[in-house]
């Protein structure tokens, strides 16, 4: 007897094996399926995201501080207050205001606003927060805080001796989301003006 399979097993292997071949093709088809779909997916989902942010950001209200007017103060023969463009010797005190001002497109609401006045590091009490602010500010629309220093404490700001720093936090909702940020500024004696010192606050 032949030990050689016969030509009916012959054809039975040949048939096995391509059906094998067959199943590992379709099988390594269907992997490659899945990773472009999820690729797909992926990409997919960034360009979503990137779209929905940059929609976002062009469409929020942007409220910080835009600048603080600063103005000494001194006393007309009268005794009346005066502001002066600049420090003279019958300026006795120093008058300064923070504008806040929504640079966005749309409207912040719930919109809130308080700063702390720092003289020497130390905070003054009582100038802790503004009441009676509005609860919305527009597009455009600025609001002011107001406050000063005078006594023994303004000549030493003037001179250089303290300083004088100013911390205002500003927290309003856009169409997105809530955003809360705080801009610390620190007069300059030298040159009569504050300056902007970023994201600097104690806290």
């Amino acid at each position: 007897m032949s030990d050689n399979p016969t030509p009916k097993n012959e054809k039975k292997d040949s048939f096995e094996q391509k059906k094998f071949s067959l199943e590992q093709r379709k099988f390594k088809v269907e992997c490659a399926t899945l990773f472009l779909l999820f690729m797909y997916t992926a990409v997919a989902g960034w360009n979503l995201q990137v779209a929905r942010d940059t929609f976002n950001a062009a469409n929020r209200p942007y409220v910080s501080v835009n600048e603080v007017d600063v103005a000494p103060v001194g006393k007309q023969p009268t005794g009346k207050p005066v502001m002066s463009g600049t420090k003279t010797k019958e300026t006795n005190a120093l008058v300064f205001r923070a504008q806040i001002k929504n640079f966005g497109p749309v409207p912040g609401t719930n919109f809130l606003a308080r700063w702390r006045i720092f003289v020497a590091g130390v905070q003054r009490l009582g100038q802790k927060k503004v009441p009676d602010l509005p609860s919305t500010i527009f597009p455009s629309q600025s609001f002011y805080l107001k406050g000063g220093i005078t006594g023994p404490d303004y000549p030493a700001i003037i001179s250089g001796e303290k300083t004088l720093t100013i911390e205002v936090t500003v927290e309003y909702d856009g169409p997105s989301g809530h955003y809360k940020e705080c801009n610390k500024n620190q007069y300059a004696p030298d040159i009569n003006a504050f300056l902007n010192l970023g994201p600097m606050c104690t806290n």
